[in-house]
């Protein structure tokens, strides 16, 4: 079904960490784990529809499970170099993964046309005195709360 063994985004972690603005670098990581999500979900649901077994995982841990402990990792690295207070990096990570992929579920589900996401870039968000897209807002919203429990003391 061509769900791809490693997203994009995890070649993005390597490169942000420790680096920038620690905050832009989770909005955009969001952004683009929803891109991949709403890429390969619907293929998921499929798959799971016919009662077959997803081949590509040959015996790994279910595609999710490997995110969150991918991203459990980059904030880690990240609380080692004081860029994050000290919490349970692994349930921030099933916080933001859970959000993405629970909110491409609901569009999915709703059959809501979306905008792609790689057309909404950080710089977008950042710059614009209005998002106003949903994707936008959520993303936004779904960061900063997280970010509230998180930020650097």
């Amino acid at each position: 079904m061509g769900i791809p063994e490693k997203p994009l985004w995890v070649n993005e972690l390597e490169s942000l960490c420790g680096k920038g603005d620690l905050k832009e670098n989770l909005i955009n990581i969001c952004l683009q784990i929803m891109e991949f999500y709403r890429e390969v979900l619907p293929r998921i649901i499929m798959l799971r529809s016919r009662g077959n077994a997803i081949a590509e995982l040959g015996g790994k841990e279910p595609r999710p499970m490997q995110d969150v402990k991918l991203l459990t990792a980059f904030l880690e690295r990240e609380i080692n170099q004081d860029r994050l207070r000290p919490c349970d990096a692994k349930t921030v990570a099933h916080i933001l993964v859970g959000s993405v992929m629970n909110y491409v579920f609901v569009e999915q589900m709703s059959s809501q046309v979306s905008m792609p996401t790689a057309e909404l870039t950080i710089e977008t968000y950042l710059n614009s005195e209005d998002p106003t897209t949903e994707v936008s807002v959520f993303v936004l919203s779904i960061v900063d709360i997280v970010w509230q429990g998180i930020a650097p003391s």
